[in-house]
C-alpha cells in the first residue's frame, strides 16, 4: 500500500511504466460511474461490430463547394442539433501537416519524463501552459488517467512560443502552420453554423470575438497504457459521446477530424445546438495521443447570452449572460444524466427535507442599547435563553459600518469569479486551516461539500514597537497575507478584510461582555481573555447546484472556535438544529449572526444550496491566543463537580479538527476522548 501512496505523486506516464497491477485509488472513478466504462480498444471493436447501433454523423465538407452545399450545410445543422458531434472529412488541413502535428507531438511525449519536465506548467502561480497531469481540480474530485501539453496557438502574435516545446527541432514551425490551416476550418465550419440558425454567416463567428481575438488552445492528450482501464477515464465526463441516454463510442475514420459542440454555441444558439457530453476511454494494450484545439472567446471581454435574434415569447433565453470566464467558473459539473458526483450525494438522514424549511425565531439583541450603560435584566435573560436553546442570535446595532461589510462581500465575490489558476496561488496545504479550499481538499473522500472557501488568520495581538491600544501597531497580517500569497494586485482585498477582521474583533469582545454579564461573571471576564485574539476569517461560496435536495454546502457540525461571527448575503441558506429539526435563518443584512460555542449550548448548524443563485457568506472565528489555556471560570464550576471537558489549549484543538477529525456535532467529546488518551496534550 506504502508503493501506491507514493506513486500516486508521479505523472501517469511513469505510473504506467513502473508495471501496477492495480492504479492508485485517486484515479478510481466513483463507482456510479463505473458501470459502463471499459477498455477503449474493446468498446471501439463492439461499436464497429454493432452495425446497428447509432454512429456519430460523418460529413464531407468538399460538399460545401459542389452542387450539394445546401445539404452539406443542412447535415452539419443536423448533427449540431442531433448530436453536438461530427466527424468532417476533407476539411482543408493538408494530410501532410496532420501527419506532421502527430509526428512532433509525439516526438515530444517520446522524450524522458525528465526532459519533458523542463516544460511543466504550474497552476499555483497561474502558469497553465506546459506539460502536465489532470489533478483533482476537476469536476469529480478524481485524477484522469493522462498526461497533457497545453499551450495558445492562435492567433500567433499572442501565442507565447517560449513555452513551446523545442524538441523535436521542427516542433513550432510544424505546429504554427497546423493552427493557421485549422484556423481556416473553424472559420468555414462556424459560418455554416450560423446559417443552420438563420443568421449571416458571419455573425457567430464575431460574437465570438472574431478573427482577431477568437482563440485556438490546442492540447495534446497522452494516455498511457493503463491495467484497470475499467476503473479510470483519460478524460471525464464534461459536456466516448453522449446520445439519447446511452455512451456511443467515437470509431476512427482515417483522415477525420471530430468537431464537438461546446457550451458558447450552446448558449449563443439558446439551446438549437447541443454542447454533448463526451469522455475519453483508456486501454490495457498500448498507448493512444490526441489532439485537441480549443475555439474559446476572450475571457472577460465577451458576453455569452443567447442571441436576440433566437429569443422570443415562445422560446425564452435558456441561459443567463455571462463572460467565458464566469461560465468556466459556474460549471462545476455537466453531465448526461440529472444527478451530481457521488461523493457529494449526503446519506438520506443528512439530505435537506423537500420544501422550504421552516424558519427560526431568531432573538434580536440591540447590542448599542444592551451596553450602553449596562444591560438589563431582560437583555440578559434574551441572551441567556437564546444560547442555551440552540446557541443563535442575531446582533443588531453593532456599530460595523454597512458599507465595509458590502465591500466585503465585493471582495468575496470578485475572488472567486477568478480563474481557478488564480485562485490556487493560495492553495490551502494539507493539514492546514487558512487558503483556498475547493470540495475536494482535505482528507475526505465522501459526503463532499458543495463549497469554495478562502481562510485566513488575523491576529489583535498588539506588536511590541509600539503602542499596543493603536490598531496600527498590530502586525498587519491580512494585508500581508493577500499580497505575499496572491500578488499586489489584491492588496484592496487585503486593506478591506484587515479593516473587516479588525471589527470583527470589536464586535466579538462586545458580544463576549454581554456573554459574561448574562453568565454572572461580569463584564470583563471574557472580554480581558480574548482581548489578543489569534482568529480566523473565512469567505464561503457556494455554487449553484442542479441537485440541492442530494447535499449540502456545509455537514452539520459545531464550529471548534470560541464564537462564530457570521453575515450571509441575502440569498440564504443556513439552518440551525433547535428542537429537534432543521430551521432556515432569514438573512438580515443590517444584522450579524453570533452563534455561541456545556451550560451554552455549541450551535448545531448546516449549509443548505440551490438551483438558482450563488450564495455568500463571511465568517469570523473568534479564538483565544495560542498561550490562553481554556477552561470555564471557577464561579461557573460548583464544588465537587465533574468538569466537563479538560483543559487545553487553543492550537492543540485546531490542530485535532485538521489531522485528526472531521469537525461535527460530536467534536468536543471526541477531541476530550483523545486528549485523556493522549495525556501529553493536557495542559
Amino acid at each position: 500500500m506504502a508503493a501506491i501512496t507514493e506513486a500516486a505523486g508521479m505523472r501517469v506516464e511513469s505510473l504506467a511504466q513502473i508495471g501496477l497491477a492495480s492504479i492508485p485509488t485517486e484515479y478510481v472513478r466513483p463507482e456510479w460511474e463505473r458501470t459502463d466504462i471499459g477498455d477503449a480498444l474493446e468498446a471501439e471493436r463492439k461499436s464497429r461490430a454493432d452495425a446497428d447501433g447509432p454512429q456519430i454523423p460523418v460529413v464531407d465538407l468538399a460538399g460545401l463547394d459542389s452542387r450539394d452545399a445546401v445539404a452539406t450545410a443542412e447535415a452539419v445543422r443536423r448533427a449540431a442539433e442531433d448530436w453536438g458531434v461530427m466527424h468532417i472529412v476533407n476539411h482543408g488541413v493538408a494530410a501532410e501537416v496532420v501527419e506532421a502535428v502527430r509526428r512532433v507531438g509525439k516526438g515530444f511525449f517520446d522524450l524522458p519524463v525528465e526532459r519533458k519536465e523542463r516544460y511543466a506548467n504550474d497552476w499555483s502561480a497561474g502558469r497553465i501552459a506546459g506539460y502536465g497531469s489532470k489533478l483533482a481540480e476537476n469536476a469529480s474530485g478524481q485524477r484522469e488517467w493522462e498526461d497533457y501539453f497545453f499551450h495558445l496557438v492562435y492567433p500567433p502574435e499572442k501565442a507565447d512560443q517560449s513555452v513551446w516545446p523545442a524538441e523535436p527541432a521542427d516542433y513550432v514551425e510544424v505546429t504554427k502552420e497546423f493552427a493557421k490551416q485549422l484556423r481556416a476550418v473553424v472559420s468555414k465550419m462556424l459560418a455554416v453554423l450560423s446559417q443552420g440558425l438563420g443568421l449571416k454567416e458571419d455573425r457567430l463567428e464575431a460574437e465570438l470575438g472574431g478573427e482577431a481575438d477568437l482563440l485556438l488552445q490546442m492540447k495534446i492528450n497522452y494516455y498511457p497504457v493503463c491495467p484497470q482501464p475499467n476503473l479510470a477515464l483519460g478524460v471525464e465526463a464534461h459536456t466516448d459521446v453522449y446520445h439519447d441516454g446511452r455512451w456511443v463510442t467515437a470509431q476512427c475514420h482515417p483522415g477525420s477530424m471530430i468537431v464537438h459542440v461546446g457550451d458558447a454555441l450552446e448558449i449563443l444558439s439558446n439551446g438549437a445546438y447541443k454542447s454533448v457530453l463526451h469522455r475519453g476511454l483508456v486501454n490495457r494494450e498500448k498507448v493512444r495521443i490526441s489532439w485537441a484545439v480549443f475555439c474559446e472567446p476572450p475571457r472577460d471581454t465577451v458576453v455569452l447570452r443567447p442571441l436576440p435574434d433566437l429569443v422570443s415569447d415562445g422560446n425564452p433565453a435558456k441561459f443567463p449572460a455571462r463572460t467565458f470566464a464566469q461560465h468556466i467558473e459556474h460549471k462545476l459539473f455537466k453531465n448526461g444524466a440529472p444527478t451530481i458526483p457521488g461523493e457529494f450525494v449526503w446519506p438520506d438522514d443528512d439530505k435537506p427535507a423537500p420544501g422550504a424549511a421552516a424558519e427560526l425565531a431568531v432573538p434580536v439583541v440591540d447590542l448599542g442599547l444592551a451596553l450602553r450603560g449596562g444591560a438589563g435584566a431582560g437583555d440578559e435573560e434574551l441572551v441567556r435563553g437564546a444560547c442555551e436553546r440552540h446557541g443563535f442570535f442575531h446582533v443588531a446595532n453593532h456599530g460595523v459600518d454597512p458599507e465595509l461589510v458590502a465591500e466585503a462581500h465585493r471582495c468575496a465575490e470578485g475572488f472567486f469569479a477568478k480563474p481557478l489558476a488564480e485562485k490556487l496561488r493560495a492553495r490551502r496545504a494539507p493539514g492546514e486551516s487558512c487558503g483556498y479550499a475547493s470540495s475536494f481538499t482535505g482528507r475526505f473522500r465522501e459526503k463532499l461539500p458543495w463549497k469554495e472557501t478562502l481562510s485566513f488568520r488575523y491576529s489583535a495581538a498588539p506588536s511590541s514597537s509600539s503602542s499596543p491600544s493603536s490598531s496600527s501597531s498590530r502586525a498587519n497580517g491580512v494585508l500581508d497575507y493577500f499580497v505575499d500569497t496572491l500578488g499586489e494586485e489584491h492588496r484592496h482585498h487585503g486593506m478591506v478584510y484587515h479593516a473587516y477582521c479588525e471589527a470583527m474583533s470589536r464586535l466579538s469582545l462586545d458580544i463576549m461582555e454581554l456573554l459574561g454579564l448574562s453568565l454572572g461573571v461580569g463584564r470583563d471576564c471574557f472580554r480581558s481573555y480574548f482581548q489578543g485574539n489569534d482568529s480566523i476569517m473565512r469567505l464561503n461560496y457556494y455554487p449553484r447546484c442542479q441537485r440541492p435536495e442530494l447535499t449540502l454546502g456545509t455537514g452539520p457540525h459545531c464550529d471548534p472556535t470560541s464564537l462564530t461571527i457570521l453575515h450571509q448575503d441575502d440569498v440564504g441558506g443556513l439552518q440551525v438544529l433547535a428542537d429537534g429539526q432543521w430551521l432556515s435563518v432569514r438573512p438580515s443584512t443590517d444584522a450579524f449572526i453570533a452563534l455561541s460555542n456545556g451550560r451554552y449550548k455549541s450551535c448545531l448548524h448546516r449549509a443548505v444550496v440551490n438551483s438558482e443563485t450563488v450564495r455568500k457568506s463571511l465568517a469570523f472565528f473568534l479564538c483565544p491566543g495560542p498561550d490562553k489555556v481554556v477552561r470555564p471560570p471557577p464561579a461557573l464550576v460548583a464544588p465537587g463537580e465533574q468538569r466537563a471537558y479538560p483543559d487545553f489549549t487553543w492550537p492543540t484543538l485546531l490542530e485535532f479538527t485538521q489531522k485528526h477529525y472531521r469537525a461535527d456535532m460530536r467534536t468536543l467529546d471526541a477531541f476530550s476522548a483523545w486528549m485523556l488518551n493522549n495525556e501529553g496534550n493536557a495542559v
